[in-house]
């Protein structure tokens, strides 16, 4: 079920979720439940989402994001790009899948 499901999410949506439902999924979407808490991949993963989170407030609270704004997403982004580096051949497809639609989206 679980490889139905993942299928037809990458491959039947007509359009791929938003970065929002992406970062979401993307703890779910792993049926050996990584990246586990309490390990370098889970904290890489923690460290990106946080520079996102400074990133979409500063854009919530002002309308002048400017240097610090652009090094929070880049800072996410390098986050992110060590994820998939120590992750190799421990992510699923589905989480693949949703982290090259979260870091499409930042860059």
């Amino acid at each position: 079920a679980y490889g139905t499901l993942s299928m037809q999410l990458q491959l039947e949506t007509t359009i791929p979720p938003g970065i929002e439902d992406a970062i979401s999924l993307f703890l779910y979407a792993s049926i050996d439940d990584y990246p586990q808490e309490n390990t370098r991949e889970y904290a890489t993963w923690n460290r990106g989402m946080e520079q996102l989170q400074f990133y979409a407030t500063m854009v919530r609270e002002t309308t002048a994001v400017g240097k610090v704004g652009r090094s929070n997403l880049i800072e996410a982004a390098k986050e992110l790009e060590l994820l998939q580096s120590q992750s190799a051949g421990k992510m699923s497809d589905l989480q693949r899948y949703l982290l090259k639609i979260i870091t499409g989206r930042i860059q």
